[in-house]
């Protein structure tokens, strides 16, 4: 979690300057793909946010895809590969 609020932190002056009417302290201030594209209303149902929870949910579903895989070649790492169905 260092390295995006770490970025924010180090842009944060240069947004101020560049965007005035941004309130960098809010909430919906903190969307910052809606604010850099000068995207009005409540940044919560734009279609960049709701891309992220595609992008979230695929991910999920990658992850739990793959587990048994993964646990498997876990469980068998060290195992001589001739012996192994």
């Amino acid at each position: 979690m260092y390295g995006f609020p770490l970025t924010i932190y180090l842009l944060s002056g240069w947004l101020t300057d560049r965007y005035s009417g941004l309130d960098i302290y809010s909430h919906n201030s903190g969307h910052l793909w809606s604010d850099l594209l000068g995207m009005t209303g409540d940044p919560h149902i734009s279609l960049i946010h709701i891309f992220s929870y595609v992008l979230i949910l695929g991910g999920l579903y990658l992850l739990s895809s793959s587990w048994s895989v993964l646990y498997k070649a876990q469980k068998n790492h060290g195992a001589d590969p001739k012996t192994q169905n």
